[in-house]
């Protein structure tokens, strides 16, 4: 018989959420989480980012099928519980739940789902917990989709933060330039992203899909960061008048993961010929 053991428990407190919130990101690379989470496991064609700059709020709505619990939202580092597949990109960056302290700690967030026609709200104040070293508790109870919000009745998610002061001031047009970067390959795979300010007025965050030549192209065929997971092949096509071309940009399905210019770009691509390249 074996003898039996004692172990000291080395799951982290609470107040890690506070190293999490001293991250050196940004806002678009945590609402990038969020959109790629709408559009990679809620399977959304549209997002939507509202944003209220007098009540520091920011609202990121989609049409997606929902979430099968909210708490996951919460829990750090969770499971792939959700995830379509093992090289879903999801897995990669710093995840919603992080990002979702990121912005909101030492304020609050709030989200609304519903999926399968039943409905989940949970709100968390974060000043409620950072004196008491707990993580949030989120009741697994569902009702009826006919008590959500109107707008996702028939599906979808709608996160809401108040941004903490740390983060202010910050530039919304810088912001709204690196999702569009980002994403710039979302209308490919018919996913719509729109930026919509407090008066209501709506900006599209969502490029053109583009009309690649194959006149002139390269078969390209790499490992991202040598990680197996993060394998491309393809063509990308150059065009000799392109302008202010440094690289390609590589994407995940509707996300750019690396963005023209970076040196992963330009070392796979601008050497040896020093073309100008333009293509995903």
């Amino acid at each position: 018989m074996n003898a039996s053991r004692d172990f000291y428990d080395t799951s982290p407190g609470a107040r890690i959420n506070g190293s999490i919130a001293s991250e050196k990101w940004t806002i678009a690379g945590a609402l990038a989480e969020f959109i790629d989470n709408s559009f990679g496991q809620g399977m959304a064609t549209k997002v939507a980012i509202l944003d209220n700059p007098k009540l520091h709020t920011l609202t990121i709505q989609d049409n997606g099928v929902g979430m099968n619990q909210v708490g996951v939202l919460f829990k750090l580092a969770s499971d792939q519980v959700e995830a379509q597949s093992d090289t879903d990109i999801s897995q990669f960056g710093m995840g919603g739940s992080e990002a979702l302290v990121w912005l909101s700690w030492t304020e609050w967030a709030e989200v609304w789902s519903v999926r399968d026609g039943e409905y989940q709200h949970f709100k968390v104040d974060w000043n409620q917990l950072r004196d008491s070293n707990e993580f949030p508790k989120v009741p697994t109870s569902k009702q009826p989709a006919s008590r959500a919000p109107k707008a996702i009745r028939n599906g979808g998610t709608i996160i809401r933060v108040k941004v903490r002061d740390a983060r202010q001031p910050w530039q919304r047009p810088a912001v709204q330039r690196q999702l569009k970067a980002i994403f710039a390959p979302a209308a490919e795979f018919g996913k719509e992203l729109i930026w919509v300010k407090a008066g209501g007025k709506r900006e599209s965050l969502t490029a053109a899909p583009l009309a690649p030549s194959t006149a002139n192209s390269i078969t390209i065929s790499v490992s991202i960061n040598n990680d197996p997971a993060l394998s491309v092949t393809g063509q990308v096509w150059y065009d000799e008048d392109l302008k202010g071309a440094q690289g390609v940009a590589f994407g995940y399905g509707p996300r750019v993961i690396i963005l023209p210019g970076s040196p992963a770009s330009r070392d796979c691509f601008s050497k040896p010929d020093a073309k100008s390249y333009g293509g995903r």
